[in-house]
């Protein structure tokens, strides 16, 4: 079995990006985005 779920890979995804979009979120939250950590890759998600 290469993935056993799409999902499993996204949160995979989601744990190295949130590592890596910490500072970012700092950012978006100074910002007021609504896109944080994971926004667009849960629309996908639910696609």
């Amino acid at each position: 079995m290469k993935a056993s779920h799409p999902l499993q890979l996204l949160d995979k995804l989601n744990e190295k990006l949130s590592e890596r979009s910490n500072s970012q979120r700092e950012k978006e939250k100074t910002l007021g985005g609504s896109s944080r950590q994971g926004g667009t890759m849960h629309g996908v998600a639910a696609a």
